[in-house]
């Protein structure tokens, strides 16, 4: 199944390598890893997630590009931002991220956390 998956990435180009071995979506993607905004294109990247991460802000518009859902984060870090979709026929969700079901998406997102 890993294998297919990690064929499926290659051939779409969907994943790249963070650093450390860790897989990444590519640069400008929802779930990307950065270290600044400017890592991820148009969008802005969250520094406080493990690794970084590329999101935009969705609160006033509630769109997502590509395979991303819009759902508000509370804890340390609050604000209402794109997570990446995972799930059987996507990428796997970076190290230090699990994929849940969570606060009223339809599908499953790359979450911080194990």
């Amino acid at each position: 199944m890993w294998i297919r998956l990690a064929i499926l990435a290659a051939v779409l180009g969907l994943t790249v390598d963070c650093g450390g071995g860790e897989p990444c979506y590519s640069t400008g993607l929802v779930g990307s890893c950065c270290e600044r905004d400017e890592d991820c294109g148009d969008l802005i990247c969250l520094k406080e997630f493990p690794g970084g991460y590329c999101t935009r802000d969705c609160e006033d518009d509630h769109v997502c590009p590509g395979d991303a859902q819009c759902l508000e984060m509370t804890g340390s870090f609050s604000d209402i931002v794109c997570l990446v979709n995972c799930g059987s026929a996507l990428p796997p969700c970076r190290e230090r991220y699990s994929c849940q079901k969570v606060g009223g998406v339809t599908d499953p997102v790359c979450v911080p956390g194990l």
